[in-house]
Formats: C-alpha cells, structure tokens, sequence
C-alpha cells in the first residue's frame, strides 16, 4: 500500500452505493471495470485482493432526476501507469464513454459515469517530487494529456482486470458552502486544507497528500440526496490510533456518536481505526 493509504494515514477505505438495477451495474464493475464481486441477496460487494471497495444497493426505485449534493466523483488510484492504460484500453474495447484523459499536475486521470451517472475518476499519481507547489503549497491544475504517452505502457500479456493493488484515492462531493463542509471535515474530523481552487473548490487530505477529499460548490442551488435516489449512501473512514482518539474527544463535546456519525451531506460515516 501507498504512502498516503495505509494504517498511519487518514483515508477511505470503502464506500455504499444506492443503484437502480444491480445486474446492468455488475456489467459495468465487473465486465468492463473488472472488479470481482459477492452477491448478498439484493447486494453487491465489489473487491480487490479480497478486500472490499464498493458496496452496491439495488433500489428497484431509483431513479436520478437532478444532480444533488453528494459524490461528485469516487476515485479509484492505480498502482502504475500500465494499470491506468490497461484499464483505458478495456474501456476503449467496450466503446464506453469518457471525458477522456486529465492532467492535474499531481496526477494523471480518466473520468466517466457509472450507468446511474455516479462520477468515477480512474487515476495514477505522479512521483510526489513532481507535484507542482506555488509558496510551498501543491497547486493542482486541469489539462489535457496526450493518451499515447500512456498507452505505451499497454500489457496485454494477461486477460484484463482491474489492478489488485487498487484503492479509493479519494473521494469529492459537491457541497452547498464550502466553510460549512470545513467546519466539518476539517475541523472536526482532522482533514488539512492543502489547496483552494478560486473559492469554488477545497482540497483536503492528511499527512501530506494532494488531496483525500474533494469539496466544490459547483452545483447551485441543489438539495441532499434523498434516501430512494441514486448516489453515495456511506462511506468508511480509516483513521489511525492516535488521531481516533483525538476525534472520539471532539465528538464528545458536540455530542456526537461515533457509531452513527452522519456527514452535512447526509451520508452516513463508519469510522474504523487499527484494532
């Protein structure tokens, strides 16, 4: 596991999503994406090296009508650069749909939509000495990237699946306030503010990190999910021994249970740390 993913680092381990039809979601995780899976009764449990990322939840009745506060994007991180253009040349085999490829200065990244339009971002970090900074601070950026550089590293030696080292890099929602969602994240959970990106969006992470989270405002005037509607149900956050007991301190001063922590954006938060 990477530097900013591992038992001394705050991060997200996995998360729930709310689909309407589990059978066409299994067929893009798993037939295209490449993700091994478990079905319990109407779920799914999406894995990589036996270790679970995605939980699916078939909702017959849901149904996207508006985009709404919530998951902007889930961000998968690959281990290299053949991973990412193994996994690009699956979803260019499938003709599926992508904005096609993203520089961000610290990264390299593919974007798409799941079939309940849940945002996915598919990326590799670049060596951290390459990440840009302005003042001793990173300063991610948005351009575009020239696909052969990363279509050279193509290994078809194999039949396709997604890269066993895989995680969830990080995760990015769309909020209504941008201090309302660092009273919380930041604040209370312990996240650091690592760029702000012309007021409209913040980037969070611990230790050091371009970013375990994303917050944006980019969506005006919209509402939280509502419980029968696509999107992000919950999440877990890993948070290691000595920063979960600092936390479980600021709870309790507001009163707040650890066991049924709900985020502004009302997804619930299982919070895990090291045994």
């Amino acid at each position: 596991m990477n530097n900013y993913h591992n038992n001394q680092t705050m991060h997200f381990e996995d998360i729930t999503l709310i689909v309407n039809n589990l059978e066409t979601s299994l067929d893009f995780y798993h037939g295209i994406l490449g993700f091994k899976y478990q079905i319990e009764d109407r779920k799914a449990i999406l894995f990589v090296d036996e270790k679970p990322l995605v939980k699916l939840i078939e909702d017959p009745n849901a149904k996207k009508d508006v985009d709404v506060y919530g998951l902007y994007h889930v961000a998968f991180l690959l281990p290299s650069r053949a991973a990412l253009a193994n996994t690009i040349n699956q979803l260019i085999r499938h003709q599926y749909p992508t904005s096609g490829l993203t520089d961000h200065g610290v990264s390299i990244a593919i974007y798409l939509n799941d079939p309940d339009g849940n945002g996915i971002e598919i990326y590799v970090d670049k060596d951290e000495s390459l990440w840009p900074r302005e003042n001793g601070k990173i300063s991610m950026f948005t351009k575009g990237y020239p696909i052969a550089d990363i279509m050279k590293h193509l290994n078809t030696d194999s039949a396709y699946q997604i890269n066993q080292k895989t995680v969830i890099g990080h995760l990015h929602f769309y909020v209504p306030s941008l201090d309302e969602a660092k009273d919380f994240f930041v604040d209370l959970l312990g996240f650091k503010e690592t760029q702000l990106f012309m007021n409209s969006a913040l980037f969070i992470s611990d230790q050091g990190y371009h970013h375990h989270l994303g917050l944006n405002t980019w969506l005006r005037h919209s509402r939280n999910r509502k419980a029968h509607e696509p999107g992000l149900k919950a999440y877990t956050l890993f948070v290691p021994k000595h920063q979960y007991d600092q936390l479980l301190e600021k709870l309790k001063t507001k009163n707040l249970d650890v066991d049924q922590l709900i985020d502004p954006l009302g997804q619930s938060i299982k919070i895990m740390t090291e045994k």
